[in-house]
């Protein structure tokens, strides 16, 4: 598996879409101390618009630690070695 870094929220490149369901049941449980296996996040190659990282996995966890006022997240980092293409290849390994 890829190493586990804290990585800084603010350097995770925001997602685009609506903000997922159900994350505010997650910042609950986060409040409550549980625990939360740590996110997958890919170190792209090229910066995309200023952000080192891009969140592969957690969206919903992500969200969550944000809104509590988390300045790190546990992530495991997936370098991006190919060319840029990353994106395309990990929806397809999603099954999207």
């Amino acid at each position: 598996m890829h190493p586990i870094r804290l990585i800084p929220i603010r350097l995770i490149e925001p997602w685009r879409c609506a903000t997922p369901p159900g994350w505010r049941e997650y910042a609950a449980m986060m409040r409550a101390g549980d625990e939360f296996p740590p996110v997958q996040v890919i170190r792209q190659s090229s910066k995309l618009h200023g952000y080192p990282y891009r969140l592969f996995d957690g969206y919903h966890r992500t969200r969550a630690a944000k809104h509590i006022g988390r300045r790190t997240i546990a992530a495991h980092v997936i370098v991006d070695e190919t060319g840029g293409r990353s994106r395309t290849l990990g929806l397809k390994a999603k099954g999207k």
